[in-house]
């Protein structure tokens, strides 16, 4: 998989993951379905609880509709969680329905013009096992947050979750190395892995003396077929994002492989993410003692010259550009 170049190469990974649990300001609300996964049986009575993190957001009132798999699972009840009320404010519902797909709640603070800032659960739904033994997703579609001058709370993140049916967990590898565009390797990387489809996380494991990344896994507790993975990789100065849809035959198989090479800004000599003056330092001082790097030879001539310098003079100048 070969990722385009960007200008923007300093990512640190992890104000990523900080990013998901409203590490850093400005972060948006959370609502998510939990656990995560959940493991059950045939006949089976199981609960899941939709929870909402403020992340710092006054939130005066909650909707949501969730999806589910209703040949594998029947809803028995819908029940008001404290979140919204925590601080002993009253609250008048908005709807709750779990009559049809999808099942729907609704939620508001009354007597009050302040929101809560504390994350809690907003309702209890507990669900009956009626299917054969397979997966289901539940999933949170049209969430609304609102503020307390009734407008909606933007960019909400929805963190779904899963249920799986007499479904035995199977190990699951990923497994990959990170490379250069031109075919150097980039040891050391640090590979970020997010579950699209349930915002779940995780950090492969590498070596300072490696270009390899690897990280266990398990299906379905952390994936199943069709599952898009989100990879964010940071190499030295370079980084990188791409996605991958699983497939059946990879779950199957317990695992894939998975390599991404970083392509090379052209003229980027020192390959820090950028081109300056420094790098037309170096093109010349190769030109001069006969040395060769295929990102220098902006003109593709197979060969380092005093004209490669000065293109990349041009283009630190901004006076020209190089195509990938």
């Amino acid at each position: 998989m070969k990722l385009k170049p960007t200008r923007v190469r300093r990512f640190v990974m992890t104000a990523v993951i900080a990013a998901v649990v409203c590490g850093y300001a400005a972060a948006s609300p959370v609502i998510s379905v939990e656990p995560t996964y959940t493991g059950v049986s045939q006949g089976d009575n199981f609960t899941m609880n939709v929870t909402i993190d403020p992340c710092g957001d006054e939130v005066m009132g909650a909707e949501y509709n969730l999806y589910f798999n209703d040949s594998l699972l029947n809803v028995l009840s819908q029940n008001k969680g404290s979140f919204l009320s925590q601080d002993g404010a009253s609250t008048a519902p908005i709807v709750n329905n779990i009559d049809g797909m999808p099942i729907k709640y609704g939620e508001m603070r009354r007597g009050t013009d302040i929101g809560v800032t504390a994350p809690g659960t907003l309702a209890t739904i507990t669900f009956e096992v009626t299917g054969v033994p397979g997966a289901s997703e539940l999933r949170l579609s049209d969430v609304v947050l609102s503020y307390p001058d009734a407008t909606e709370i933007p960019e909400v993140t929805v963190r779904t979750g899963r249920v799986g049916t007499d479904q035995p967990s199977t190990p699951f590898a990923i497994c990959g190395r990170i490379t250069h565009g031109d075919g150097s390797e980039c040891s050391n990387p640090a590979v970020n892995i997010t579950n699209l489809n349930t915002s779940r996380e995780w950090t492969a494991a590498t070596t300072e003396s490696s270009n390899y990344y690897q990280i266990a896994l398990a299906s379905p507790g952390d994936m199943i077929a069709g599952d898009v993975l989100r990879f964010e990789v940071v190499c030295g100065d370079g980084s990188a994002e791409a996605e991958h849809t699983v497939a059946q035959a990879e779950v199957d198989a317990g695992g894939f492989e998975y390599n991404i090479t970083l392509e090379t800004l052209p003229g980027d000599v020192n390959r820090d993410g950028e081109i300056t003056s420094v790098d037309a330092v170096i093109a010349l001082q190769m030109a001069v003692c006969g040395g060769y790097d295929p990102v220098a030879d902006v003109n593709h001539d197979n060969s380092v010259t005093s004209l490669d310098a000065l293109m990349i003079m041009q283009a630190a100048a901004g006076h020209i550009t190089f195509d990938g």
